[in-house]
């Protein structure tokens, strides 16, 4: 499950990979970060926020609760 074009300034996509609970961040600045054992929930709750630069950098980055792993790739205004 994929969403594209995300309304953040910070956030170009997510995805959610149900049978690995991992969601994957894509930033507008470039990189894309894999979150391991997300539960569904905070997918939902990261893609219906109001704010959801704020609800990634708070509750998913900044958290310490998920493993994760940085990709580096080309900003997207460069692709």
């Amino acid at each position: 499950m994929k969403t594209k074009n995300f309304k953040s300034r910070l956030i170009y996509s997510i995805e959610y990979i149900f049978s690995e609970k991992l969601l994957v961040v894509e930033l507008n600045k470039g990189g894309i970060y894999k979150y391991f054992g997300v539960p569904f929930s905070e997918y939902l709750k990261l893609r219906f926020s109001k704010s959801p630069g704020h609800y990634y950098t708070n509750l998913i980055k900044n958290n310490g609760k998920y493993r994760f792993e940085k990709h580096d790739i080309i900003p997207l205004k460069i692709r």
